[in-house]
């Protein structure tokens, strides 16, 4: 049976015996956790990312026996403290923890791991999500405020990632070394994704698939995993070999896994792994299905991981941000993501490479763009701007969906695909009715639209970090294709 682990901790019960009654492993590196971190700046980001490596996904944890174990830790180290700060800053703690993991737990059907990176970020995508992060804030403001009075001071050490263990469900896994890839846009760390996905630059020189790209064979709709979507499973693995575009005629390369044993395939539900501070899509890490693959919004998040592209200014680019939902790209503002914004529209058309178009179910990347994305340059009047059907439009798009019955992972030209997707397709027609407008106008305006928008990263320095690496990415270090447009 494969155990789930949190970001990289296996936590066994073992008693210790604290103030108020025994408290395992768990509550005791909790409390550790947050003696050592509140006082680190910045609070939040520090302090609730070290709080999430302690809290097991699956395991409840007693506030009471946090408090307890962090009242033992102070009398160890802080002894000579004022028993009343004392006894505030561990119910300040406890008050935390309960919050966290009684409140949050269970708020939506999304992993605890995502829940709790909102909170870190301070999500206001629902009145109970607003309510969570703030208080959050709040307690975590005076346990600061507690700390330092005090002189509890910041331990640097203590607010590195825990790598986790090995897993071995995972396949033998190429050593990383001097992979050199510096993306400048997201659209890079897409292909990145896809190429190495498939553990081939193949699968960047290939066309986009469009109307006459035949079905995949061989794969099938599995368990549901909610009343939207369903896990994937193979039934038969040759013909599904010789009809996916990026598995047949491929050759693998010196250090390169042999993708075609387990194809990639959509699975909704499916994201990456956390393995040793680094993304696994080699795993499988769905409940709905017994297929390799990824959805659409583990896909993107992927993406912009390994492009060290941050959601919020001046914070850190972590490998357990491996899933956020549409519901979080579909609002910027809402999520409290200052590193992203909706985009502007104007003649030249305000759609470029990189940007990230969500309706609530899905979501797709920009990948290429012609000289008229949206195909408005010779449109003379604004009657004719309400008439765009997106036949027209010039873009190809990069996402993980089941088109294609369930290809999962590729690059789409954009009519084509928009053209069963009737949300989806909306959305752009919406934002090229605004663009032609804009033009013929002479102005640029920012569309808001409910529940879909096209939104773009800044690429300012405070929303750039270190990138998070891919298991096995070493062997496709050299694509040219992935910077290519």
């Amino acid at each position: 049976m494969k155990t789930k682990r949190l970001f990289g901790l296996v936590l066994v019960s073992v008693g210790f015996v604290g103030c108020s009654g025994d408290f395992s492993v768990q509550e005791q590196t909790l409390a550790s956790d947050l003696y050592s971190t509140v006082s680190c700046d910045p609070l939040a980001s520090k302090t609730v990312f070290n709080a999430m490596e302690k809290i097991d996904g699956q395991k409840p944890v007693s506030g009471e026996f946090v408090r307890a174990a962090l009242l033992s830790e102070l009398e160890i180290k802080r002894g000579d403290a004022d028993p009343e700060l004392k006894n505030r800053f561990a119910q300040k703690a406890q008050e935390f923890v309960e919050l966290l993991d009684h409140d949050l737990r269970g708020l939506d059907q999304d992993e605890f791991e995502t829940q709790l990176a909102r909170v870190e970020n301070g999500s206001r995508i629902s009145p109970k999500y607003a309510e969570i992060s703030a208080k959050a804030s709040q307690l975590l403001g005076e346990m600061k405020l507690l700390a330092n009075e005090m002189k509890i001071t910041c331990d640097e050490d203590a607010v590195q990632e825990v790598s986790p263990p090995e897993d071995t469900e995972t396949p033998s896994e190429v050593e990383e070394s001097g992979v050199a890839f510096k993306p400048v846009n997201s659209f890079e760390g897409m292909r990145w994704v896809m190429a190495s996905a498939y553990q081939s630059c193949q699968s960047l020189q290939q066309k986009p698939v469009d109307s006459s790209t035949p079905n995949l064979s061989g794969v099938a709709k599995d368990n549901a995993v909610d009343s939207v979507g369903w896990g994937r499973k193979y039934t038969n693995l040759a013909a599904l070999r010789a009809s996916h575009p990026y598995i047949q005629g491929v050759t693998y390369g010196p250090g390169c896994v042999d993708a075609s044993v387990k194809p990639l395939v959509y699975d909704y539900g499916g994201a990456a792994v956390v393995q040793s501070n680094k993304l696994n899509i080699f795993t499988n890490n769905s409940n709905g299905g017994s297929a390799l693959g990824i959805d659409c919004s583990a896909f993107v998040s992927a993406g912009l991981a390994s492009s060290g592209l941050l959601y919020v200014k001046n914070t850190q680019n972590k490998a357990v941000y491996k899933r956020y939902a549409t519901k979080d790209f579909v609002n910027p503002e809402a999520s409290n993501w200052s590193c992203f914004s909706r985009i502007n529209v104007s003649g030249s058309g305000g759609l470029r490479p990189g940007d990230l178009a969500t309706i609530r179910g899905h979501i797709v990347a920009i990948d290429q763009v012609g000289n008229d994305p949206f195909g408005i340059q010779e449109i003379t009047s604004l009657s004719q701007c309400d008439a765009i059907d997106g036949r027209k439009f010039d873009f190809v798009v990069i996402q993980s969906s089941p088109s294609k019955n369930s290809i999962g992972i590729h690059r789409h030209r954009a009519y084509d695909y928009l053209s069963g997707e009737a949300t989806m397709k909306k959305l752009f027609v919406d934002y090229a009715k605004a663009a032609c407008k804009a033009r013929l106008n002479g102005t640029t305006v920012k569309p808001m639209l409910s529940d879909m928008s096209i939104i773009r990263h800044l690429g300012t320095p405070e929303c750039l970090a270190q990138r998070v690496q891919l298991v096995n990415e070493s062997c496709i270090a050299s694509c040219p294709q992935v910077k290519q447009q």
